[in-house]
């Protein structure tokens, strides 16, 4: 089949497939709440609600609610909610009044959730802070317990995604597990296992989209191993993002799924473009695929960011590559340590201390770059048509970038000896 005869079935699968999206959003629009008005909304929670100091927020019916910290709610608990949509914050509710129609605890997910929170209980017992709240938002992706300067410091340094359990973490993870359970079970026996884990490490996380999203991807890519056949990375961002998007529709307006979708288009197409571009950099040990990282999720997320957030940190790429390659060894040695020190505390803090020096250097170089704030830039109330001409432009530059990609290439094939007709 020729590439004339594929272009219109792609644009007709991609009809469908919109068409379809489109149509599940809206049979599952969420109803525009009266503003100033006592309403109830009664609902499951579908992530971990997110605790800041002494306050914390989630979404049920995909309206945002901030309350206070006590009592904790948790993944999968069912509550009712009566309050107030406030007519300053549109579609936000605060401090409403909340009733437990169903706890987590008892079933599955909740004993999952005690495990969590003896985890966040060891890591205090173990370290001091913030090394113990920065390890328990890398390995856990909670950033509950983390000081307000060491917080700041993090936006400032555009370096907060770091600290929160993600499609990073999940990786490398499912690459730890398969390679253990490979090594000793066999290949086959070492993606079923590995699946699992990073299930129950979903699930220990708090199913953020980020979390899912990864998640999601793992398991089409174990499956793809399984069946022997090749992975494609878009192809599997749009399943996963499919299959959230069908699940829970709402999850399009969450930032967290913005930017992780996003941020992964980014190390797909554009990481592999600034690779073969810069290959000297590229080669620097640690800091190059670092840098080439953080770049590729900084071009592919900043309008979302700047939207949303209003800031913008030119060294937040240099900033990440001192940083980022600490999250492999911290994770590992965490989640070991975690692991051992619910069976043998002595054992397990022996995997903690492995980490600290790795969080010493984290907090350092953050904290630094947080207090002189250089070239750090704040905007105010960006528009969103700024992104879609942003994203616009940024589409046609890759289109045009791999289209004479792809020409430099064939001319080369047809130029070399093995090129011609056969």
């Amino acid at each position: 089949m020729t590439m004339r005869k594929r272009i219109p079935h792609i644009l007709i699968v991609t009809i469908i497939y919109l068409s379809l999206l489109a149509l599940r959003f809206y049979q599952t629009k969420p109803p525009e709440y009266p503003m100033g008005k006592q309403i109830i909304i009664q609902g499951t929670l579908s992530e971990e609600p997110q605790i800041r100091g002494k306050t914390q927020r989630f979404s049920l019916s995909s309206v945002p609610i901030t309350t206070w910290n006590l009592p904790e709610f948790h993944y999968g608990d069912r509550l009712r909610v009566m309050g107030k949509i406030t007519q300053e914050t549109k579609t936000v509710m605060l401090f409403p009044e909340i009733t437990f129609i169903e706890h987590t605890k008892g079933c599955l997910i909740g004993k999952i959730i005690t495990l969590r929170e003896r985890v966040i209980e060891f890591y205090q017992r173990s370290l001091p802070e913030p090394a113990a709240s920065l390890l328990s938002g890398i390995v856990l992706g909670i950033k509950a317990n983390l000081p307000n300067d060491f917080y700041n410091n993090l936006k400032t340094t555009g370096t907060m995604h770091v600290v929160a359990a993600s499609g990073m973490n999940v990786s490398i993870v499912a690459g730890f597990l398969m390679a253990v359970f490979s090594k000793y079970l066999g290949r086959k026996k070492g993606l079923v296992l590995s699946s699992i884990g990073i299930l129950f490490y979903a699930t220990l996380s708090g199913f953020s989209p980020s979390i899912n999203r990864a998640t999601i991807m793992g398991f089409l890519f174990f499956l793809s191993s399984y069946l022997g056949r090749q992975n494609l990375g878009l192809l599997s961002l749009g399943l996963a993002s499919t299959i959230m998007i069908f699940v829970n529709p709402g999850v399009v307006y969450d930032i967290g799924f913005q930017l992780s979708v996003s941020a992964t288009i980014g190390l797909i197409l554009l990481q592999p473009i600034f690779g073969s571009t810069f290959k000297k950099m590229a080669k620097i040990p640690f800091l190059g695929e670092a840098f080439m990282t953080t770049l590729a999720a900084q071009i592919a997320t900043l309008p979302i960011l700047l939207v949303n957030f209003g800031r913008l940190s030119l060294l937040s790429p240099i900033i990440n590559a001192l940083v980022l390659w600490t999250i492999e060894p911290i994770t590992i040695f965490g989640g070991l340590g975690a692991i051992v020190g619910l069976v043998f505390e002595p054992v397990g803090r022996l995997f903690v201390y492995l980490c600290w020096g790795f969080l010493i250097l984290f907090i350092e170089v953050v904290n630094f770059f947080g207090r002189i704030q250089l070239f750090s830039f704040s905007f105010e109330n960006v528009p969103i048509l700024f992104g879609v001409g942003y994203y616009l432009l940024l589409i046609g530059v890759l289109l045009l970038y791999y289209q004479s990609s792809h020409l430099e290439h064939s001319e080369r094939s047809s130029d070399s000896p093995a090129g011609g007709e056969r």
